[in-house]
């Protein structure tokens, strides 16, 4: 005796033949479109007919067959497109790992255009202000900074030719700020002294040329103390006493022009010398 629920269906019954994947049953209802877990792994529409010959897995892989559907002409082409793939990834370069040994960080290097010593970079002439020169030191130090950030040639010198120019700027424009502050403290100083400001300016640069050094004008430059009012007015005031100086003699107490002394007579020195001979 057959088993009723394994009979085959009625064709004339429009229910039971449903695709379940279409529609609903009785007891669930209608339901719109497909099932899609009844629909998954439906095989993908493929844009060209070369693409028949790819494997099943390939025709599953949706980006797989996005990616290669620009290729209109089939194998022949993608097959061109491949060789200049590696024709470009052959001469790529690669940033060493942490793993990577010496040789290939120095291939990298070299590749790059990081010469093999830091003295192997070839930095441009530098047109510096007026009166300064090259510090050798701070330029040993730049080179040597540049080696180990793997800097090129190109960028070593680049950024070398920036920040000397900018340096150079930055000096020029303090020049500027201490020749205005040069013409402000003289005119304070000449308001000061009026008629006599000629006469004492003599007496400074006397006390200056006398005693002065380059480093010392130096150092009054680059500091801008040199232009402080009090600072000029007190040098004048020293050049002044110089100038002024009286020789005093021990013996009495007495001041007496610095070169008198020279010109006393044999009876005045012993008379100094003897005070109680007489």
């Amino acid at each position: 005796m057959s088993d009723p629920q394994a009979a085959a269906p009625d064709p004339d019954n429009a229910a039971a033949v449903e695709n379940p994947a279409k529609g609903g049953t009785v007891l669930t209802g209608a339901v719109e479109g497909a099932d899609p877990s009844l629909t998954e792994g439906a095989p993908t529409e493929l844009p060209h007919a070369w693409m028949n010959g790819l494997t099943t897995e390939q025709k599953a892989d949706a980006d797989l067959i996005k990616s290669v559907s620009k290729f209109e002409k089939g194998i022949p082409e993608l097959v061109g497109s491949y060789a200049e793939l590696e024709k470009k990834l052959s001469q790529a370069v690669s940033v060493p790992n942490e793993q990577a040994t010496e040789e290939e960080k120095a291939r990298y290097r070299k590749a790059i255009g990081v010469p093999e010593k830091s003295e192997d970079y070839k930095l441009g002439e530098v047109k510096l202000p007026e009166d300064l020169t090259i510090d050798e030191a701070m330029q040993k130090g730049f080179l040597e900074t540049a080696h180990s950030l793997n800097l090129s040639g190109v960028q070593a010198d680049k950024l070398y030719q920036w920040y000397m120019a900018s340096m150079g700027k930055q000096i020029v424009d303090a020049r500027l700020i201490v020749k205005t502050t040069e013409d402000q403290a003289r005119s304070i100083v000449q308001k000061d002294l009026g008629a006599g400001y000629t006469e004492a300016e003599g007496h400074m640069t006397r006390l200056f040329a006398q005693f002065g050094t380059p480093e010392v004008a130096k150092l009054y430059r680059i500091s801008g103390i040199g232009n402080h009012p009090e600072v000029i007015k007190m040098h004048m005031k020293m050049g002044k006493a110089i100038g002024d100086h009286k020789f005093v003699d021990g013996s009495r107490g007495e001041q007496t022009g610095a070169g008198v002394v020279g010109q006393r007579t044999d009876a005045q020195i012993a008379k100094v010398m003897y005070p109680d001979a007489e």
